[in-house]
């Protein structure tokens, strides 16, 4: 059984398309690969898309150590603030 790969029609603007098909001829394009315009555009949307995920992901983790170091800091200061009570005390 033979696997078969499902395409469907988009439309791009004609320069872009234009800019694509030149880009395609040169030897950066074969050096990396590249041979349609159909595999580039398929790659660089997939790329985009797991890209986006990544960024979502890594702004949850970054938002996540943000509040630890924000928790940490406050703690921190709260006991700095009962050791200045008690010296002040004496």
């Amino acid at each position: 059984m033979k696997d078969t790969v499902s395409q469907k029609a988009i439309k791009i603007d004609a320069n872009l398309w234009q800019e694509l098909e030149n880009w395609l001829g040169t030897n950066q394009a074969q050096k990396l690969g590249y041979h349609s315009k159909a595999q580039f555009t398929t790659e660089a949307v997939r790329d985009l898309l797991n890209y986006s995920k990544n960024v979502g992901k890594v702004n949850t983790t970054t938002k996540k150590l943000e509040k630890k170091v924000e928790n940490k800091t406050l703690n921190m200061l709260k006991q700095m603030d009962k050791r200045l009570q008690k010296i002040e005390k004496r």
